[in-house]
């Protein structure tokens, strides 16, 4: 009695293993884009928030601003790229800086629609002085093109939610 497979059955074993990577692939990727979706948006929202509340407890400003990769040691960028991460930093009295937390860049395979053209201050009340909207999306070739929004709102709110599709 021969032992192993047959070319035969080996071949139909291929076959069944490309025909079920090519149904679940593109699936995958969509999996990946919307996890990376999550990730960024999650991680803006909570630096926000994390601003707001070291800005109340410390009595001081607090900012979150898009950083600068070129530079040596984080730093804000002057342009508004949020998708090259940001920082997150308190100004003390004597302009001195105390960095809480930086931002790795976000994913190639998605974009900003909407985000500010500058920085977000938090004043030592919890409020901002202008109000913002971030709007995070999928690249233009993802299946699910809906948008991650998060709003900072004058009073200092942050709201994080699923929106509308991007265009």
């Amino acid at each position: 009695m021969p032992k192993g497979f047959s070319l035969l059955e080996l071949l139909v074993v291929l076959a069944i293993a490309g025909i079920l990577l090519a149904i679940g692939l593109p699936g995958l990727r969509e999996l990946v884009a919307n996890g990376a979706r999550r990730e960024a948006s999650s991680g803006l929202y909570i630096a926000l928030n994390r601003a707001r509340s070291e800005a109340i407890s410390r009595n001081a400003t607090v900012t979150v601003c898009p950083r600068d990769l070129a530079a040596s040691t984080p730093t804000c960028a002057g342009t508004a790229d949020w998708m090259n991460g940001w920082l997150v930093y308190a100004t003390a009295a004597d302009g001195s800086r105390t960095t809480f937390s930086v931002q790795q860049p976000v994913s190639a395979a998605l974009r900003f629609q909407t985000s500010p053209t500058t920085a977000i201050s938090f004043d030592a009340s919890g409020r901002t002085t202008a109000a913002a909207d971030f709007r995070l999306c999928p690249g233009t070739t993802a299946r699910d093109q809906r948008s991650r929004l998060i709003r900072v709102r004058r009073s200092g709110g942050v709201t994080l939610s699923e929106d509308s599709t991007c265009v």
